[in-house]
């Protein structure tokens, strides 16, 4: 084995073959088979094992982790989609007096049962990272659909306009304005629910007033009562004290009824 040159000054010492021949030189990755792990439990060694390049390749490949399923939670598992399109949906800025684009992605219109009434809401996702742009309850009072075209539809929530271009917008009008009279309706019978629980509840204030007033008549009654029984009982009591004072007190006899006893002619 050929010896690479030493340079002076370097401190290094030319390597003696001679003894360096008789003991083994350790490689760096060599024998692994040799180098076991062992089982506690056993006396079979348990060798190690590394995966290949090729392997590890294909687990990070892209396209492997694009055909790998994922379930995603969204929060539509118990609703049921009644329309779905492909829009591209734009927001109202009034700062730049401009619109603004949010996304391209699903407009979907959805329904679920809530406490047994049809509830239903505009939600739409956009494509392939499904962030979510659009979440809008179709509600009475707030929601309104401004205008509508073939293509095209404006709508807003109460706070912002919102403007979607796609196909079939006309059928999401006519399914959104059948949802609005739904709700007109449900928020009617909310009303008159509200209009009777109200009724029945002044009524029973008024009947627990009068039983109030009642009552405190009654107690009014019976003080009453108890301070004429009072009353009786004091002159009763001054009318006793009145007659033994009188019984006690002896008549004054003069002279002159004294002769008149003696002498009745």
């Amino acid at each position: 084995m050929q010896q690479a040159p030493i340079m002076k000054g370097s401190g290094l010492k030319p390597l003696d073959e001679s003894k360096s021949s008789d003991k083994p030189v350790h490689i760096f990755g060599s024998n692994l088979e040799d180098r076991v792990v062992t089982d506690r439990h056993g006396d079979e060694p348990k060798p190690l094992s590394f995966g290949t390049i090729e392997e590890t390749k294909k687990e990070d490949d892209i396209d492997t982790i694009r055909k790998r399923k994922f379930d995603a939670i969204t929060g539509e598992e118990d609703e049921e989609t009644v329309f779905q399109g492909d829009f591209n949906l734009f927001s109202w800025d009034h700062s730049i007096a401009n619109w603004t684009e949010r996304g391209r992605g699903q407009l979907k219109l959805n329904d679920s049962l809530d406490s047994g009434k049809r509830q239903s809401r505009l939600i739409m996702r956009v494509g392939g990272t499904l962030k979510l742009v659009l979440n809008v309850a179709i509600r009475h009072k707030t929601f309104r659909v401004i205008t509508s075209t073939k293509t095209s539809i404006r709508f807003t929530d109460g706070q912002t306009v919102w403007g979607a271009g796609g196909n079939n917008a006309t059928m999401l009008r006519e399914l959104i304005d059948e949802r609005l009279k739904v709700a007109a309706q449900n928020e009617e019978e909310r009303a008159e629910r509200r209009e009777g629980d109200s009724e029945e509840k002044k009524e029973g204030e008024d009947e627990e007033k009068k039983d109030e007033d009642e009552e405190k008549k009654g107690d009014n009654e019976e003080k009453q009562e108890k301070e004429q029984d009072k009353k009786q009982e004091h002159r009763d009591e001054k009318n006793e004290d009145g007659g033994s004072e009188v019984n006690n007190k002896k008549p004054k006899t003069h002279d002159n009824d004294l002769d008149l006893k003696k002498d009745p002619k």
